[in-house]
């Protein structure tokens, strides 16, 4: 089974990027996209468009830079707590127990063997300097 694509990049970087691009978001837009986010990763997946539906709109948020210079409490507001990233994927990634780990949906059939992935790194000052996307489409 081929792996899906995966999409990494430095908060601060993908900022500095969108400054120089086009405007920045305003806090209302942020806080749309940041809902949307989480609304999306309660939904149910059964079927594979669904789930990369799930997943061009995992890449648009983080893309958008929704979440970008939040801290952890502002994450946890924002989208919900991740779950500790204690699995082969983070490793692989390079991230620690103490990041964010999310699924993006809910696995509503066996036919979806693996959802979209979203994972955030802290830094020392439990500031999310690090995102780290898995993309299934």
């Amino acid at each position: 089974m081929r792996l899906p694509a995966t999409h990494f990049t430095t908060l601060a970087v993908l900022a500095l990027a969108l400054g120089c691009g086009g405007a920045a978001l305003t806090e209302v837009q942020a806080d749309r996209i940041r809902s949307d986010l989480r609304d999306t990763m309660s939904k149910p997946v059964a079927d594979r468009e669904t789930r990369d539906a799930h997943s061009r709109h995992l890449v648009q948020a983080v893309e958008s830079g929704a979440l970008d210079r939040l801290d952890r409490s502002q994450i946890r507001a924002a989208i919900g707590k991740g779950r500790a990233c204690r699995n082969e994927i983070c490793d692989n990634a390079g991230f620690r127990e103490g990041d964010w780990y999310y699924e993006i949906g809910q696995a509503a059939s066996d036919d979806i063997k693996q959802l979209p992935v979203l994972i955030i790194g802290f830094d020392h000052r439990d500031v999310g300097t690090r995102v780290w996307t898995l993309t299934t489409h």
